[in-house]
């Protein structure tokens, strides 16, 4: 269980800066709808 975060840990999401608890060690977005937007905007960068 090395990837399980204590309850008092959190992390700043990456697409909307909000912090939040995160249910894995690696969890880097507050949630899918902020992980797919920020992937979008990702993507719109890299295809110009």
């Amino acid at each position: 269980m090395k990837d399980t975060v204590t309850p008092v840990d959190t992390v700043t999401c990456l697409n909307c800066g909000e912090p939040f608890t995160p249910r894995r060690k690696t969890a880097r977005f507050c949630s899918d709808k902020c992980r797919v937007k920020y992937s979008r905007k990702r993507n719109v960068f890299q295809n110009l």
